[in-house]
This record gives C-alpha cells, structure tokens and sequence, in this order.
C-alpha cells in the first residue's frame, strides 16, 4: 500500500464495539463477570483505529502496517474462547447450567434454551457442555431424571408410573426401557431390592432427607 493506493477511513468503517452474539459466540458471557475482558478487547481495537485514521493523513505506509497489527487482533482467540477450548465450560456456567437442569428437568428441554443461560451459541454450547460434562447434554439430562426416579422409588410409595411423569419421562415404559440401559435392571426389581437393604424406619422418613438434602445442595 503507497500514496497510489491510498486507505481511505470512510471506506473502512471498521466498529470496535462487539456485539453481544459475536461475544456470546467468542466464549463471553453476557455477564459482568467477562467486562473487564470485553472492556479491554474493545480499548485496544479502539487505539489501533485511531492509530490508523491519523497514520492514513500523515503516514499512508504506517497505516499499512497498523493495520495489519489490527487484524492479527481481531483474529486472534479471545482470552475466554481459549479457555473455553481447552476446558469446556467456565465453572460459573457450570454451575449454572447443572442447577438449570435441575430445575426444569420435569419439562422439555430445548437445547436452545440452554445455550442461552449462558450466552452461547447451540453449537459451541454443545462443544463446550460435552467436554465439560464428558456426555451431551441429552445424556446428562437423562442422567439427572434417573436419579430423580431413585430418590422418588426409594423416599416414597408412589407407582413407578407417577414417578416417570414426576421425573420428566413420557411413561412407565420409557423410564424401564432408560433404567435397564443405564443400570442394567428394571426400576422395579432396583427398588424391590433397595428397599430390601434399607431398615424399615429409614424408607418412611427417606423421601423428607431426600427433599432436604436437595434444598441445602448449592450448585
């Protein structure tokens, strides 16, 4: 680039400001926790075009090379996609996430709305969730609504159809055809023999330590 190929500033309208998808899509949560991230990112983007803008009026070859120091910014990993390559998901959105789940695993679960507890795409949240969690998010779901339906056959007398429903499962059948892959036995014969272990003044009081134990769990 010479003073025959001059850069021109109107034609480079280039916006430091991220918006909140593109932060959402670089590992930034819509959060205060990644401000000063997303602060500095932003400051630094805003230096160079200024840079640039007074280079391309004194110094069109100086503007070059400002300029290609501004892609290399632009392009580079962003400090919360690398760790969110490496590690999955920040421990914050963990915790969010595992305590949504947790909450609204009686209903469907569309995995947008996941992503969006945490200001992610579906496609990176699933990326991140699997690495996180070592399964997907459908698997881990079905995880959390069978260990609801233990807590229930054990703490409480209620038919194993009431509990598929109250576990988030379509029926009877689906929480059997779930619990035999996952466990590798019926929930019935799992409970016969649960109960069989437990004393009998346990089982009666079982399903208040359960409730109780749920409500002091912080995620």
């Amino acid at each position: 680039m010479g003073s025959h190929d001059p850069l021109r500033w109107n034609e480079c309208q280039l916006e430091p400001r991220l918006s909140q998808t593109q932060m959402g899509d670089a590992g930034f949560p819509n959060s205060d926790l990644a401000g000063n991230e997303v602060g500095a990112f932003s400051a630094e983007v805003t230096r160079i075009l200024d840079d640039v803008r007074h280079a391309i009026e004194r110094n069109p070859g100086n503007a070059h090379a400002l300029a290609l120091r501004l892609v290399a910014v632009l392009t580079k990993e962003s400090p919360a996609a690398a760790v969110g390559a490496r590690g999955g998901l920040a421990p914050w959105q963990k915790r969010k996430i595992d305590q949504y789940l947790r909450e609204h695993f009686e209903h469907s679960i569309p995995l947008d709305d996941l992503a969006r507890q945490i200001s992610l795409s579906v496609s990176h949240f699933c990326r991140a969730f699997k690495q996180t969690f070592g399964t997907t998010p459908h698997a881990y779901i079905i995880q959390v609504r069978l260990e609801q339906a233990k807590e229930l056959m054990l703490g409480t007398r209620e038919p194993l159809s009431q509990i598929a429903l109250a576990s988030g499962l379509a029926d009877q059948a689906h929480l059997t055809k779930l619990f035999r892959r996952a466990i590798g036995e019926t929930p019935s014969a799992w409970r016969r023999r649960n109960l069989g272990d437990q004393p009998a003044g346990e089982r009666s009081k079982g399903f208040s330590a359960t409730q109780r134990l749920h409500e002091q769990e912080s995620f």
